[in-house]
């Protein structure tokens, strides 16, 4: 995800009502096929309807990218770790966990660190680029851990 901003200064501090942003650019990837193990085409992702970047009250400014596996996904996923609890529509569409990444940064401009389960959620594995350099590896957690979760596990930008 890249987020391209400008706004004013005073002193070193932002000025969080000059912030504007110019391009956000955030893209989901694509759901593997699950079934036949070719790997011929992929599915497609669903977005969650909040991925944006916009500033907060309290003058941080946040990129946020946030989807999951598509309804083909979410049907393979629900039958496959919770077959029993998620049955018809509404059960499959349950069963499926978002995955999110936020890139928060304070008033200075200075983006802030990413901790799994807060600005990231526990999978997959994160790598954190800032100018071309790596600056932070977050590791997944356990796999059962993300499987345990559902739809209600979101990111909720904290405006």
């Amino acid at each position: 995800m890249r987020t391209f901003a400008y706004y004013e200064l005073s002193g070193t501090t932002i000025q969080s009502k000059s912030v504007k942003f110019l391009r956000i650019d955030s893209q989901l990837g694509l759901t593997p096929e699950p079934c036949s193990g070719i790997q011929l085409f992929s599915l497609p992702t669903e977005p969650a309807p909040n991925n944006e970047a916009r500033k907060s009250n309290s003058g941080l400014i946040y990129q946020l990218v946030q989807g999951r596996l598509g309804q083909e996904g979410q049907q393979v996923n629900a039958y496959l770790n919770a077959p029993k609890q998620h049955v018809g529509f509404a059960g499959w569409f349950d069963a499926t966990p978002y995955i999110w990444a936020a890139i928060e940064f304070d008033n200075s401009g200075t983006a802030l660190p990413i901790l799994a389960g807060g600005l990231a959620q526990i999978f997959p594995t994160y790598l954190v680029y800032q100018n071309g350099a790596l600056v932070q590896t977050i590791t997944q957690s356990q796999l059962q851990a993300f499987i345990a979760l559902d739809a209600t596990s979101y990111f909720v930008p904290p405006f």
